[in-house]
């Protein structure tokens, strides 16, 4: 089984693209949400924002990487959502869920 992408990547793009700390944690809050909405079970909605954050930071030059991520949501929406460090808040919705 092929091991699925971190998310370090997407921080490190994050870090660099995006100047304002406001607009970083918008960024990584609508990734989380679209983690979230896609395990439960809004497959086609959680996939949508996942991709729209990833199109905002240039996903012609990326492809391959943000792909992978898109590809590997199934399984993973936690763990992504964990590895951005998405607010607390948000973050927190994976926790009720058990």
């Amino acid at each position: 089984m092929k091991t699925p992408p971190t998310t370090a990547k997407l921080l490190t793009i994050l870090d660099a693209q995006i100047v304002s700390p406001y607009h970083r944690v918008m960024y990584i809050d609508a990734f989380a949400c679209g983690c979230y909405l896609h395990l439960e079970g809004q497959k086609d909605a959680g996939y949508k924002m996942c991709e729209t954050v990833l199109k905002a930071l240039g996903f012609d030059q990326r492809k391959t990487y943000f792909n992978s991520l898109l590809n590997s949501l199934e399984g993973n929406e936690e763990a992504f959502a964990y590895g951005l460090n998405a607010h607390t808040e948000i973050n927190g919705l994976f926790h009720s869920r058990k």
